[in-house]
């Protein structure tokens, strides 16, 4: 069986460097497989590095997430050992 990538690759128009689209379904579950690091874009439009999961093994006890909305992803952070919301639309690569 062929292995799909979990993300499609658009050229923007304009812009020289290649921009990675993800699909939701996809992101949530190579995060709920474990922590991953991923380059997403802030409000300012600066780029930061996060290295984040879903997966309870991987979170605080007492603590859990819950998904609000369907355009946007909660994760809990290993760096800053925090909850973050990202939209799926400003995830740049894995």
């Amino acid at each position: 069986m062929e292995r799909r990538s979990p993300f499609r690759i658009f050229r923007a128009h304009n812009i020289k460097h290649i921009v990675m689209k993800f699909e939701m379904n996809e992101l949530k579950e190579m995060l709920d497989r474990g922590p991953m690091t991923f380059i997403f874009r802030k409000k300012d439009d600066s780029a930061r590095r996060m290295t984040a999961t879903t997966n309870s093994n991987w979170i605080p006890e007492n603590q859990s997430i819950e998904q609000r909305s369907d355009k946007v992803i909660t994760v809990y952070d290993m760096e800053k050992k925090g909850f973050r919301s990202i939209s799926v639309d400003t995830f740049v690569c894995a």
